[in-house]
């Protein structure tokens, strides 16, 4: 796990918000686990923002995880948000402004890669970059940790 170099000092407050974001069809269930787990932990609510390309099918498998994950965590508010026809840097970028933490996966190609990277530029709040991201399509769930 990464933290962005100028926002390293900002934790999710109390009542806060931590936006997880996910690009295009790249694998949730790294990034749910780690945004659920520091919201439960500060006491946030997790807003699931899903944006660049994918299909209507990846759009509803990433609901179906995130269902789970707030399942898990009954405790913690969650909404999901599909916002695919607007660039993802610009989306997640925007989406920070509400958020004391953006939690994304690191890129698993030099596009999206490219992106986390301008991500973490244009962040307005704390950026955590999660590493170890799993395949996406893989059955287990929350509780399978």
């Amino acid at each position: 796990m990464r933290t962005s170099p100028a926002r390293r000092s900002r934790s999710p407050q109390p009542g806060g918000r931590i936006v997880a974001g996910l690009i295009g069809a790249d694998p949730a269930e790294t990034v749910l686990r780690y945004a659920f787990g520091e919201a439960e932990r500060y006491g946030a609510a997790v807003t699931v923002v899903v944006t660049g390309p994918a299909s209507t099918a990846d759009d509803q498998f990433v609901r179906d995880v995130a269902r789970r994950w707030a399942d898990k965590y009954p405790a913690v508010d969650a909404t999901v948000t599909v916002r695919r026809s607007v660039d993802a840097v610009i989306t997640l970028a925007a989406a920070s402004r509400q958020a004391d933490l953006l939690v994304v996966a690191a890129g698993t190609d030099p596009r999206s890669a490219a992106m986390v990277a301008a991500l973490a530029r244009l962040a307005h709040s704390a950026v955590r970059i999660v590493d170890g991201v799993p395949d996406r399509r893989c059955p287990v769930g929350p509780g399978g940790r």
